[in-house]
């Protein structure tokens, strides 16, 4: 399984980011996934979500995606592919 752990930040930045993250990848050893983690929106574009099977949005908070990057993510959820919020995802909401 390839995990892709999101958890920019356009507003509040918790303290716990790096926590999470870390925890996130002993998971990920401890089950064979592949993960990689990021801060970088450009990462949210068909060709990239492409080889993902789930995304981890971990206290992301304001607006993180710009419009093209939030219909890549949009086509991404319709695909039927994972997507788990972490704390704060909600207010890195996709409009």
């Amino acid at each position: 399984m390839n995990v892709l752990v999101f958890s920019r930040t356009a507003g509040f930045r918790h303290e716990s980011i790096s926590a999470g993250t870390s925890c996130l990848e002993k998971i990920a050893a401890k089950n064979g996934w592949r993960i990689s983690s990021t801060e970088d929106p450009s990462l949210f574009s068909d060709e990239n979500l492409a080889r993902v099977d789930v995304t981890v949005w971990l206290m992301t908070t304001g607006d993180v995606l710009d419009s093209a990057q939030q219909e890549a993510f949009r086509r991404f959820m319709r695909s039927g592919k994972g997507f788990v919020g972490a704390i704060l995802w909600a207010s890195g909401r996709v409009k």
